[in-house]
């Protein structure tokens, strides 16, 4: 047990790690009491074994910084590896076969403090708060990409000043980060999806003690997936003028990307209260949420119908509930333009809302305008056969005897160079210097002659 163990820490400190020397060093901690396994463990405190989803993730990335950069590839064998994680943050990516990026969800931590304006009172207690994130753009750059945008930041309180007893505040937070992407470029395709994980709202005292400080803690979540185009050659076809070639096929399937949509349009509706609702006198807050019901692939993209679940927080003329909030839906029919689209293509629909406005027309009919966003990626998917394998053969030489030397054709309807010359034992290069052609463009009705290039070769 001794010299395996001395192997296991040698190997460790090397940097390398497997299932074999995974199972060895559980057993060494199993049987080693606490003073002996601080000693040995070493790196091995801070290795982790990553399982990848599907056949085709070739390599685990690491980027983090502890204090310096530190970058890290690790091969994936049988769908998972070995990784070296000593503190946050960092990120882990994976690439695929195509050199393609992915990630499991990441997060960025925002903090601000949002100081209360003169004209507010001192807050005794938050009652309701909304947070929501406004016109984010995503940048790629060299190993990393930038976030900008705003976030939106409601909250209603117990104000301690007597004449108003319940006031709200709202406003917004800029933002502008650079987050760490190791191997992504200008040049790639972003999908980045970013959301709201978590907030947290503190009250706490300004200067001179008074309650007027809102410390707000915002999470981001993000679901990160970076494509890189590339363009590939597939062996389709073989054959010889002197040997029977049987080749062997598989189809492969992959997508193609056909499209990034960024749309955005503008929905104005106007809303009625209920016969149950109390009239309104104020208005303090408006929030939407994009809900998409029906989509339906046309000649020109795709029309998506849905509708912005609006929620309403106002003051009302009711004496003994003066706060009261509402719901309503405002229907919409987008279509999202996406030239090329067959009814096989694959996609991918992100709604959500760059802004909304409320404004009260009268007590009881109200005035929505809403900036409505649909992020759409389109893949069309393809099957190709190709030639996975050949066996050779030996010529049928009475069959090729039975052909005559010289051959006069006539060019039909969907036939090419290519097969031309596969089915007369000749080749497109012996065909083209015969009949003086510029170019492998055949028409219907041209007439062409051929030499049987095997019997040169066999005489």
């Amino acid at each position: 047990m001794v010299l395996v163990k001395n192997f296991a820490v040698k190997e460790l400190e090397k940097g390398h790690m497997n299932d074999d020397l995974a199972i060895i060093y559980e057993e060494i901690r199993r049987i080693s009491d606490q003073q002996e396994w601080d000693q040995i463990k070493g790196e091995s405190e801070y290795c982790y074994k990553v399982h990848t989803a599907g056949s085709h993730m070739s390599m685990v990335r690491v980027l983090q910084n502890v204090p310096e950069t530190i970058r890290q590839r690790a091969p994936v064998q049988e769908g998972r590896a070995y990784i070296y994680l000593y503190r946050q943050p960092y990120v882990i990516l994976y690439e695929d076969t195509s050199g393609s990026l992915y990630t499991a969800k990441d997060s960025y931590r925002l903090k601000e403090e949002i100081t209360l304006p003169s004209n507010k009172g001192n807050i005794s207690e938050l009652l309701y708060s909304e947070v929501e994130l406004k016109n984010v753009d995503v940048r790629l750059f060299a190993d990393k990409f930038t976030l900008k945008g705003e976030a939106s930041v409601f909250f209603l309180y117990q104000s301690e000043d007597e004449e108003n007893p319940m006031e709200y505040y709202e406003t917004e937070i800029p933002f502008s980060v650079s987050i760490d992407c190791g191997g992504c470029d200008e040049d790639m395709i972003e999908d980045i999806d970013v959301g709201i994980a978590g907030r947290n709202l503190e009250i706490k005292p300004d200067a001179d003690g008074e309650e007027r400080i809102v410390d707000a803690e915002i999470v981001f979540d993000m679901n990160i997936k970076i494509y890189r185009e590339e363009e590939f050659e597939i062996l389709a076809d073989i054959y010889s003028p002197v040997q029977e070639i049987v080749p062997a096929r598989e189809t492969m399937e992959y997508e193609n990307l056909l499209i990034k949509n960024n749309t955005k349009a503008r929905i104005t509706d106007r809303i009625r209260l209920g016969s149950g609702n109390p009239r309104v006198l104020q208005i303090c807050h408006g929030s939407g949420t994009v809900k998409i019901d029906e989509t339906q692939i046309t000649s020109e993209g795709i029309m998506a119908d849905g509708v912005i679940e609006v929620e309403l927080l106002y003051i009302s003329a009711d004496d003994l509930r003066p706060l009261q909030a509402m719901k309503s839906a405002v229907p919409f029919s987008q279509l999202i333009e996406v030239r090329g689209i067959t009814p096989e293509s694959i996609f991918e629909i992100r709604p959500g809302l760059e802004q909304i406005g409320v404004m009260m027309l009268d007590a009881e009919e109200i005035e929505i305008k809403a900036g409505l966003r649909l992020n759409t990626i389109v893949f069309d998917p393809v099957s190709e056969p190709v030639i996975t394998d050949l066996t050779v053969n030996e010529p049928d030489m009475e069959k090729l005897q039975s052909m005559p030397g010289l051959i006069g054709y006539v060019v039909r309807e969907g036939d090419t160079l290519w097969d031309i010359a596969r089915r007369y034992y000749t080749t497109m290069d012996t065909i083209r210097e015969i009949n003086g052609l510029e170019s492998d463009q055949l028409h219907p009705g041209d007439r062409i002659l051929m030499i049987k290039q095997v019997e040169s070769v066999f005489g």
